[in-house]
């Protein structure tokens, strides 16, 4: 539940999140970290999103950062809100970057620190089994991502949605991080330069 930006923020779970998202034994690793590991990172990330950024250590709205921190932290949110700004969840229809910046930014940072977790359990355990044939198990963390975010709505739902509510539509929040991110890249041999492995990634942290 957020409060607010800050200490304020309280986090539910894990029982909650695990019913939430399924998360039992059947599920393996490689989806795991994805669905719940990239919603801790998420919240986690919005300590140091544009708006939480600006509280300090006891949770008041205070400058903490230098100069040069503030200058280059806004240069890196810039680049999110240009490139969700970019996106058309209809013909004409562009998200608002500015009005999304703070939970793209979450979403940026959970799944990279949900995959570098994952790999990090990876190289401690032993690379597990392909859980699925035909994909690597890399292959199943992002695809278990994006799926996170698989919906259906009518054209009038994602209009109010791009007009008012500071999350992306569904499709972008499942293609956005996965594009700032060169594992996926990788995973999927996409070629440098299309959409999914653009020459100029969006890093935030």
């Amino acid at each position: 539940m957020n409060h607010e930006r800050g200490v304020q923020t309280r986090h539910l779970g894990p029982e909650p999140v695990e019913y939430i998202l399924g998360f039992g034994p059947d599920h393996s690793r490689s989806s795991r970290h994805p669905e719940y590991g990239a919603v801790i990172g998420h919240e986690l990330t919005h300590g140091f999103d544009d708006q939480g950024s600006k509280y300090d250590k006891d949770g008041r709205l205070a400058p903490w950062w230098s100069k040069q921190a503030t200058k280059q932290f806004e240069s890196r949110v810039a680049c999110v809100v240009d490139q969700y700004g970019a996106y058309e969840p209809l013909p004409g229809l562009r998200v608002d970057g500015k009005l999304t910046a703070g939970e793209n930014i979450a979403d940026i940072g959970g799944v990279k620190e949900a995959y570098f977790a994952y790999k990090t359990w990876e190289s401690e355990n032993g690379a597990a089994a392909p859980v699925a044939e035909g994909f690597t198990n890399d292959q199943i963390f992002f695809i278990a991502w994006a799926q996170n975010w698989c919906f259906l709505s009518t054209e009038d739902f994602l209009g109010r949605q791009v007009e008012t509510d500071p999350h992306s539509p569904g499709m972008f929040r499942s293609m956005g991080p996965l594009a700032d991110l060169p594992q996926f890249a990788e995973a999927f041999e996409c070629a440098e330069g299309t959409p999914m492995a653009p020459k100029d990634r969006c890093e935030v942290w």
